[in-house]
C-alpha cells in the first residue's frame, strides 16, 4: 500500500474544489474514492489514468508526486514496471514509455534516465515476447562490458533488459553477478534483485526455446544459498524444470506449492506458459 495515493488524490481533489461524490462521479464510483483517500486501496493502473484525466494532472506529475525523484526513482518504476506485467497493461506501459523517453531525450547525458528509459523499453519488448533490434542489444552488451563491480542501478536495469538480448549473449554476465554474490560483493537491495534477474533469465531463455541456458542456470543455483534461503524461486525452479522437460508431475508440484503459499500473482504467470 503506497499511502500517497490517499493524500495526493484528497489535496488536489480539494484543491479543484471537487467534492467525492463529483469525483466519483467521473471515475465510476465515489466508494472507489473514498477507499483510495483513506488509504484502504491503491488505485489500479486504469483507475490511475482517469482519475489524472478528472483531476487536471498529467501523469508525470502523479507518478513522481507519489515515488520519490532520486535514488528510489528506480525502484519504483521497476516495482511499476512489475504490475504493468502481471496486468498485461499496454495502456499503462505506453504512458511510462513516451515520459522515460521524453526525458531521456531532454537530457543525452543523464545516465538514470537512460536506464528509466530502457527498462520501460524492455518491458514492452516483454509483453511482445520479441528480441530489441542488433544495434539496441549491442548498445547494451557494450554497457555491461564496462562493469567491473555491478551495482544496484546495474543488475536492476539488467533484470529488465534480459527480454531484450538472445540469453547466451547475457551469460558472462549472469556469471559475473553469481560470483560477486559468492564472494558477498553485493548490498542487500542487489541481492534482492538478484533473484528477480534469475527468474526472468530463465522465463526469457524458456521463451526463446533455449532450454540448454535454462538447465544450466538451474545447475548453477542448487547449490547456491539464495536458492536455499527462499521457497518462492525454489517453486519457480521446479516450475521452469518441469517446462523444459515436458514433467507434468513437476509442474502441477510447484502450482500445488503456489497455491499453499497463496501466491496469486505467480499462479497467473505460470499460466502464461501453461495451456
Amino acid at each position: 500500500m503506497n499511502y500517497k495515493n490517499g493524500e495526493l488524490i484528497r489535496k488536489t481533489r480539494q484543491k479543484r474544489g471537487m467534492s467525492q461524490a463529483k469525483l466519483g462521479a467521473l471515475i465510476g464510483s465515489q466508494s472507489m474514492v473514498s477507499r483510495i483517500e483513506n488509504n484502504q486501496t491503491d488505485p489500479s493502473d486504469q483507475t490511475v489514468l482517469m482519475l489524472c484525466d478528472a483531476l487536471m494532472i498529467t501523469f508525470e506529475e502523479y507518478f513522481y508526486s507519489i515515488f520519490d525523484k532520486k535514488q528510489s526513482k528506480l525502484s519504483a518504476l521497476a516495482n511499476q514496471l512489475e504490475i504493468i506485467d502481471h496486468n498485461n497493461d499496454g495502456v499503462m506501459l505506453d504512458k511510462l514509455y513516451v515520459l522515460t523517453q521524453s526525458q531521456s531525450r531532454s537530457q543525452p547525458d543523464s545516465l538514470l534516465n537512460r536506464h528509466l528509459f530502457l527498462m520501460t523499453k524492455a518491458t514492452k519488448y516483454h509483453l511482445k515476447k520479441q528480441l530489441a533490434p542488433h544495434a539496441i542489444q549491442d548498445e547494451l552488451v557494450d554497457y555491461f562490458f564496462d562493469i567491473e563491480n555491478w551495482q544496484y542501478y546495474d543488475i536492476l536495469l539488467f533484470s529488465r533488459i534480459v527480454y531484450m538480448v538472445p540469453v547466451n549473449r547475457l551469460s558472462p554476465y549472469i556469471k559475473d553477478i553469481l560470483n560477486q554474490y559468492r564472494q558477498h560483493e553485493l548490498s542487500t537491495h542487489s541481492e534482492r534483485t538478484l533473484k528477480k534477474v534469475i527468474n526472468n533469465l530463465l522465463e526469457a531463455s524458456v521463451v526463446q526455446n533455449n532450454y540448454t541456458f535454462t538447465q544450466h542456470l538451474i545447475n548453477q543455483l542448487k547449490s547456491m544459498a539464495i536458492l536455499t534461503d527462499d521457497l518462492a524461486l525454489q517453486t519457480w525452479l521446479l516450475f521452469w524444470q518441469g517446462v523444459i522437460l515436458s514433467d507434468n508431475t513437476l509442474i502441477a508440484n510447484a502450482y500445488q506449492v503456489t497455491s499453499i503459499l497463496h501466491q496469486k500473482s505467480m499462479l497467473k504467470r505460470f499460466n502464461k506458459f501453461i495451456p
